[in-house]
C-alpha cells in the first residue's frame, strides 16, 4: 500500500480496526492483487520514515484529524534523532532513565511509539501508542519558569508527581488497517503489541477513542479487554491529572474506550 494513515491530546485521535465497517478505500491497488494472501506472513516493525510520512493518510483513513506538515517534521526530526519511541516500550525504569537524558523538548515523542505491520516488505498497518499531548504540553508551559532540567531535585512534588503518572499512562491514538486487509485479524495484532508495550511498562491506564458509528468496535475492544463507554460519555481522568472530578468528553460521535492495570 504506498500511502494509507499525529500525536493527539485526549480527544483528537480515532482507532479503527479491522473488525469496523464504512471505510473508505485508497486509490491503490489492492493487497489481493499484489499476490500477498498469507496471513501470518507479517511482522510489526518500527515506523520508517516514509511510514511517518504517509501518517496523515491513515488518520484520513480512519476519520481523524491529519497532524499537518509541522507536526509531521517534528515526528520526521524526532526519529531521525533517535529520539521518537526512545522512552516507550521498555520497562518503567529503563522508560524514566531514558527520558531523563532526552532533551526535554523531544519527551512528548520518546512517549509515542509508531509501529508498522508490513506484509512482504509493504506497509498495510499502522500503530500509534504514547503520550497525552495534553498531559506533556501542560507540563511544558511551566519549563521555562518553574522546572529547571539539569536539577530533577529542585522540582515541585507536583512535576514529579505529573511525570510519574504520565509515564504510567498512555493513549492508543490510532489503530488502522489497509480496507483490502480487514478482518484477517491484523488489528488485533496491532492492539496486542500496544497492549504488551503498556503492560512491560507498568502502564496504569490506556485509552483511545472511535467513531461509535463504525459497527463492530465496540465489541472489538471489548474483546480485548477494553471498558467501552457509551457514545459521548465522559471519560474520568482524575488519576490523570490529580483531580478527582476532570472528566474528559469525546467529540460528538465518538466513544471511549479504557483498560486499567492496578498502579
Amino acid at each position: 500500500m504506498a500511502a494509507c494513515p499525529k500525536a493527539a491530546d485526549l480527544t483528537d485521535s480515532y482507532v479503527d480496526a479491522d473488525d469496523a465497517s464504512e471505510l473508505h478505500s485508497c486509490q491503490t491497488p489492492s493487497i489481493q492483487e499484489q499476490g500477498f494472501m498469507k496471513r501470518d506472513d507479517f511482522s510489526i516493525y518500527d515506523a520508517s520514515e516514509q511510514d511517518i510520512e504517509s501518517l496523515d493518510d491513515w488518520y484520513t483513513l480512519v476519520g481523524g484529524r491529519p497532524g499537518g506538515p509541522k507536526e509531521r517534521a517534528n515526528l520526521l526530526r524526532a526519529k531521525e534523532s533517535g529520539a521518537l519511541g526512545c522512552a516507550i516500550g521498555n520497562t518503567l525504569r529503563e522508560n524514566t532513565e531514558r527520558l531523563l537524558t532526552t532533551a526535554f523538548e523531544d519527551w512528548f515523542y520518546a512517549r509515542t511509539a509508531i509501529k508498522a505491520l508490513r506484509v512482504k516488505d509493504e506497509t498495510v498497518g499502522v500503530m500509534v501508542v504514547g503520550a497525552h499531548k495534553m498531559l506533556w504540553d501542560r507540563l511544558a508551559k511551566y519549563s521555562g519558569e518553574t522546572l529547571d532540567m539539569n536539577d530533577l531535585d529542585s522540582w515541585p512534588d507536583w512535576a514529579r508527581s505529573f511525570t510519574g503518572t504520565a509515564l504510567r499512562t498512555a493513549k492508543l491514538h490510532l489503530v488502522a488497517i489497509s480496507p483490502d486487509l480487514q478482518g484477517r485479524g491484523y488489528g488485533s495484532r496491532l492492539v496486542k503489541r500496544a497492549l504488551k508495550i503498556s503492560e512491560r511498562g507498568s502502564t496504569f491506564m490506556l485509552h483511545g477513542q472511535f467513531q461509535a458509528r463504525r459497527r463492530g468496535l465496540a465489541g472489538f475492544y471489548a474483546k480485548h479487554g477494553f471498558k467501552v463507554f457509551a457514545e459521548g460519555e465522559p471519560l474520568p481522568i482524575g488519576m490523570l491529572t490529580g483531580n478527582p472530578a476532570d472528566v474528559s468528553a469525546p467529540p460528538d460521535g465518538d466513544a471511549f474506550f479504557v483498560k486499567h492495570w492496578r498502579p
